[in-house]
């Protein structure tokens, strides 16, 4: 399986492998450990490290995966596109808003 998106939140874990919540074409929760192959476009090796909140992503993953929601899989190879910090800080800062903004409309709706 593939998936396409922005990262939107990075963690390395206690066992060394890292946690990469990706928001795209589907939200999905990978894990990355030392078989995950990750490149630039141009084609340089980069490390999980690398990878930064706001950084565009393709990554393929599976076998396997955890139907959970998001689901959870393992990191086959992941392709590193770009760093889009200010859009992806924008979505996140307008979704915050919306769903805000849609939990106060409920509460006064119910009033």
């Amino acid at each position: 399986m593939r998936a396409t998106g922005v990262v939107v939140s990075v963690q390395t874990k206690e066992d060394g492998n890292t946690r990469i919540e990706l928001l795209g074409s589907t939200w999905v929760i990978l894990t990355a450990d030392t078989s995950t192959v990750i490149k630039s476009l141009d084609g340089k090796t980069l490390t999980a490290a690398d990878l930064k909140v706001g950084t565009e992503i393709d990554a393929g993953f599976g076998p396997a995966m955890a139907m959970s929601y998001p689901g959870h899989a393992h990191a086959v190879n992941i392709n590193v596109h770009a760093d889009r910090l200010g859009v992806s800080q924008s979505y996140v800062n307008v979704s915050n808003f919306l769903i805000s903004g849609l939990l106060l409309l409920s509460v006064v709706l119910r009033i």
